[in-house]
């Protein structure tokens, strides 16, 4: 494995973990019925998506090259 596959495999890993404590903070926001923290955390997961796109475009331009 070459270190940018060791560097983006370890951001997936990240991206991941991120996304497990988004969904928590989420379950117990949407519980709560706070909007303004409802439409943070959206902002939060529309980031986190974005991101991982943006790893999947250079993992995917990496495997071409």
């Amino acid at each position: 494995m070459t270190t940018r596959e060791q560097t983006q495999t370890e951001y997936l890993k990240r991206a991941k973990k991120i996304t497990a404590r988004l969904q928590k903070d989420i379950k117990s926001v949407m519980e709560a019925n706070h909007i303004e923290k409802q439409i943070e955390i959206m902002c939060m997961i529309r980031t986190v998506h974005n991101l991982l796109d943006v790893l999947n475009i250079i993992h995917f331009d990496e495997i071409n090259e």
